[in-house]
Formats: structure tokens, C-alpha cells, sequence
């Protein structure tokens, strides 16, 4: 008979033969610590680095390690969500495999979750620590339209990290509407909190995070706004031509032609809706990119 895990702790691995070992040695003597059944999933971004032969080291050293990797490089939020949707507890841990958010601050996620009615805890770091931070620019502008102009309905959040902690009720595998970890906004504001943690410098390894690697990492939730303002696009234009007829039929000169227009381009933004939303369900669609180890 199998027993029900409590939590299941997920960590997106790419290119980190060097000091993964350790990272996952610091999250055992956690989770062990708590007393809750528990499973760790290391999910690896197709790494060509020798990760995935280290990887299946430590699985045979320890019973609650289960490995999976992706065919092909698809980026960190991606890749999380991978290995979410393996996971068998009733509540999902994840955090980066680098540890600059520590695995000793997990226990704060969890009483965070416990104490309050909500799905999702993230970790708010209240002094990051990122002293040579690669493409400060592009760091800045996405960090600034995430959080203060997108988000802005989530002002109980201080800041959307990957140091979080949900119910695993919340993916679409188990039932849920989450089906990609950037879907917050499905989520009730009321429904999400953070709570102070502590940031660490980097000990091992360097960024990951190329130009290119970041704008993977903001792409799926930019489509998604895109989606979301055509819907909105789509629905003033209609109206507008509608009121446009509406205005001329009134009139002895029944001249068409502006409504015409209007109401062309409102099927030419619902076309361009259907490719984003096309392009939306691609990228969740994780099957056949998995192996497990």
C-alpha cells in the first residue's frame, strides 16, 4: 500500500553536475527534519553537461528522488511545470537548483499555507542578492511590466518568485486550471500571499540566465496578456461597428463603408487571438518531452 506524500519538491536542473549533489543533500536534511513523507523531483532541462548521469547517481542513492528530463531545452518555468505534473504530494515545493533561496526557509512556506486560506505562498525575499546580475536591462523592463503593471491586481504580492509553495489541486493533471506555472491570474487574488524569506548569494556554479533564456522565461506569460487584450480588442470592435450601423441606418446616406472596416478588423484580431491561443496550447503541451529516470 502506498503511502500518501505530503509534499512533493521540485527543482528545474540545467547544467549543474557541479553542485546539484549538494543542493539536494541541504533539501533531505529539511524535509527529513519536518517528518513528513515526501518525494523530490529533479527535473532536467536537457543539460549537456553531464547533469542527467549525476542525476541518476543520486537517484540510486536515495529512495525519494524520482528524475526526469526534458528532449529538448525548453526553459525554466516549462521544465518546473514538467516535473509539477509528476509530483504525487498534496502540496507542490518548488525552488531553483542553485539554492540562493535556502531549502532551510521551506518550513516558513509551510506554515505560511497552513495559517491561512489561501493555494499559494511565495517566498518574498526581503534582500536579493544578485550582485552581478547579467542583462540588468532586460532584468529591469521584464521585471517591471510583470510586477507593476501586469500584476497589479495581486497587491498582496510583494514578489512572484520560484520559491513557492501550492496546493496540487491547483494543476489541470490533478483536476485543476493551472496547466502553466505563469498562470497566476487564474488564481483569485484572495487566493495567494507571500511571506518573508531569505536570499542567498550564489556558493556554486554561474547564472544560467542568457538574454535569450530570459525572454523564454517571460514569453509564455506576454502571450498570454496578448491573448487576453485581443479578447478585450475583439469584443470594443464588434461594438463599435454594431453602433456604426446602427448611427448610418439612422441616416437618409446608408454608407456602410466605416463599419465595414471596423468590423473587419475585429475578425482580423479574433484570427490573430485564435494563433496566440493556437501558440498558448503548444506550449503547455508537455507530452512526449518527458523521460523519467
Amino acid at each position: 500500500m502506498d503511502i500518501q506524500l505530503k509534499y512533493s519538491v521540485v527543482l528545474p536542473v540545467f547544467q549543474a553536475q557541479r553542485y546539484i549533489q549538494l543542493s539536494v543533500q541541504r533539501i533531505i536534511e529539511v524535509m527529513d527534519s519536518i517528518g513528513a513523507p515526501y518525494e523530490i523531483i529533479l527535473a532536467d532541462d536537457h543539460s549537456t553537461d553531464g547533469t542527467w548521469e549525476v542525476l541518476k547517481n543520486i537517484k540510486a542513492q536515495h529512495k525519494q528522488i524520482r528524475i526526469v528530463r526534458l528532449s529538448q531545452n525548453i526553459g525554466q518555468t516549462p521544465t518546473t511545470m514538467a516535473g509539477a505534473q509528476q509530483a504525487k504530494g498534496q502540496f507542490i515545493i518548488t525552488l531553483d537548483d542553485d539554492l540562493q533561496h535556502p531549502p532551510e526557509e521551506i518550513p516558513e512556506l509551510i506554515a505560511a499555507i497552513n495559517a491561512n486560506d489561501v493555494d499559494v505562498v511565495f517566498g518574498d525575499p526581503k534582500q536579493r542578492h544578485h550582485p552581478n546580475k547579467q542583462h540588468p536591462v532586460l532584468v529591469a523592463i521584464g521585471g517591471f511590466m510583470f510586477h507593476w503593471v501586469f500584476m497589479r491586481r495581486y497587491r498582496k504580492i510583494n514578489f512572484f518568485t520560484t520559491f513557492r509553495i501550492f496546493k496540487a489541486g491547483l494543476l489541470s493533471s490533478n483536476g485543476g486550471t493551472w496547466s502553466h506555472l505563469f498562470f497566476i491570474w487564474q488564481l483569485s487574488p484572495s487566493r495567494a500571499m507571500h511571506t518573508p524569506t531569505k536570499h542567498e548569494p550564489r556558493k556554486q556554479g554561474k547564472s544560467n540566465h542568457t538574454a535569450w533564456r530570459l525572454v523564454r522565461h517571460f514569453s509564455p506569460f506576454l502571450w498570454y496578456f496578448t491573448f487576453r487584450m485581443a479578447a478585450v480588442l475583439q469584443v470594443l470592435l464588434l461594438l463599435g461597428a454594431l453602433a456604426n450601423y446602427g448611427y448610418q441606418f439612422q441616416g437618409e446616406n446608408l454608407n456602410l463603408s466605416n463599419g465595414n472596416w471596423i468590423l473587419a478588423l475585429a475578425v482580423l484580431v479574433f484570427v490573430a487571438k485564435q494563433a496566440v491561443f493556437a501558440h498558448l496550447r503548444r506550449l503547455e503541451d508537455l507530452k512526449g518531452t518527458i523521460t523519467e529516470g
